[in-house]
């Protein structure tokens, strides 16, 4: 500890913040324990710490009344992030208001059975009658409860991030501007309307980052507002409903480095009614696929993530050169053959993009869940590049070892395997275990040399990742293709 004392007492306290900041972050039980055993190294160290407000301000709503007084006390002036997930009592709350011109950050969520000593407007008017100079980012998700006036007196001007969920609030361009990212999910009751929601996106040129997920926007008529978002990272509109989602897109002017992701829920009684819905969409695709010209980009297809209410998900990855790694991805409802002219939709938009495009490696990902596996996800991909015939490369996850001998079925037919997909070079399969389809395979195309067709595929590499194989498969794969590939396989 000696030689800890011939450093400034600045760099002293940089080094511990960097330490808090990097092993502990927020402020739990854990990071304060760990910051009193600092104070007990020795007096001077004792003497720095406790004299570093910044140390002392991370506060939840959680703790205990003394603990609030002490923390209170040694931030000083300090600014505070304070957070709050679950119960908190009265006290605590109004402890904080009457420091609240400090507040640089509220992160909180609650149910309304969470509020312990409080009423309903006990909790609206705290939130609406102090003014927050120094609030940075806001995150509230208070389920039941709906602000009588705008919050925080309409007075936050550092304000940059907003996160909202399932809270009612008064939307207003004047209060609301200046964002870098504004989230809101779930927003069902004093949702804002459409017209106001674009002129809030306008009065801040600066977004990085737009979410809207569930929120019902109070109105749907058409607006005339266009929005110009040019430093848009990242777009996320699911669940609108669809005269919403086609609003916003119409509405929301991006660049063509914008990420996007657009969940959509398809009328069921056929394609041409969804066309109108699928347009700004495919547009973003198609933009995409002209500023990826000549480089590597990827159609997948496969069942989204398991939160997910929706049956099946495109995305469609591609790569420019003046904006690096361009995604859109896209999740709709509707099985069958509704879900099959879909993807042959999107794959023909893409496909008739530009002249000269390089088509993109295909990518089917089998669901994990065996709830969502009816056989249709091949049947989709088929559908899909039948619109690429010039693909190169395809890429088949099978994470939970499912048969894929109709995709390959289909890849390389018993027939005039060498005229269907002349410019397939590469398949790339992953999968827990490669034996049965391996076995299948090799079953396929003895039947192929009995009927006096050849061994081998029509295809140049055959890539393994991943999962366990057989040696003896090995080598009879070897007669398959030119180039067998394993990677991290175990070989048994």
């Amino acid at each position: 500890l000696f030689p800890i004392k011939a450093i400034p007492v600045e760099l002293f306290q940089a080094i511990i913040w960097m330490v808090m900041e990097e092993y502990l972050p927020g402020p739990s039980s854990r990071y304060y324990l760990a910051l009193a055993q600092l104070t007990l190294v020795c007096r001077q160290w004792a003497v720095i710490l406790e004299g570093t407000p910044e140390l002392w301000g991370r506060l939840s709503l959680d703790m205990k009344d003394k603990l609030i007084d002490l923390l209170l006390s040694r931030s000083k002036q300090s600014p505070l992030p304070i957070t709050g997930k679950g119960m908190f009592f009265s006290f605590v709350v109004e402890k904080l208001l009457q420091h609240v011109y400090r507040w640089r950050a509220l992160d909180v969520d609650f149910l309304e059975d969470d509020f312990l000593n409080f009423h309903d407007e006990d909790i609206e008017n705290h939130l609406t009658v102090h003014s927050a100079p120094l609030l940075e980012e806001l995150k509230l998700g208070i389920s039941g409860f709906t602000a009588p006036a705008p919050l925080f007196n309409g007075s936050f001007p550092m304000l940059r991030i907003v996160h909202i969920r399932d809270y009612g609030v008064q939307w207003s361009t004047s209060v609301f501007s200046n964002l870098q990212e504004l989230e809101l999910s779930r927003v069902l009751h004093r949702g804002p309307d459409v017209d106001t929601f674009l002129h809030i996106l306008a009065n801040s040129p600066m977004l990085t980052r737009l979410r809207v997920l569930g929120t019902r926007f109070t109105h749907s008529l058409p607006s005339q507002t266009r929005v110009r978002l040019s430093h848009l990272r990242d777009l996320e509109l699911e669940d609108l409903g669809q005269v919403i989602l086609k609003q916003l897109v119409d509405a929301i002017d991006i660049s063509t480095s914008t990420n996007c992701f657009f969940s959509v829920e398809l009328m069921r009684w056929g394609i041409h009614d969804n066309y109108p819905l699928l347009e700004p969409i495919t547009q973003r695709l198609r933009e995409l696929a002209n500023v990826s010209i000549g480089t590597r980009s990827t159609l997948t297809f496969g069942k989204p993530l398991p939160r997910s209410r929706y049956d099946l998900t495109m995305t469609y990855e591609g790569e420019a050169y003046q904006h690096g790694t361009l995604t859109a991805r896209v999740e709709w409802s509707g099985r069958g053959k509704l879900a099959i002219r879909v993807a042959r939709h999107f794959a023909r938009q893409l496909a008739q993009s530009v002249l000269n495009l390089v088509p993109p490696t295909l990518h089917l990902i089998y669901p994990q869940d065996s709830e969502y596996y009816n056989g249709y996800e091949g049947l989709i991909f088929r559908a899909a590049s039948d619109q690429l015939p010039g693909t190169e490369e395809i890429v088949i996850d099978n994470p939970n070892n499912r048969n894929i001998g109709t995709v390959l079925d289909y890849l390389f037919p018993r027939t005039n395997s060498h005229r269907l997909r002349p410019h397939l070079s590469t398949l790339i399969i992953r999968s827990v275990a490669h034996g049965i389809w391996a076995h299948w395979l090799q079953r396929r195309q003895e039947r192929r040399v009995k009927e006096g067709g050849v061994y081998s595929l029509p295809l140049q590499t055959l890539i393994l990742e991943g999962g366990r194989i057989k040696a003896g498969k090995i080598e009879l794969l070897r007669k398959l293709v030119p180039n067998l590939v394993l990677k991290d396989v175990e070989i048994r």
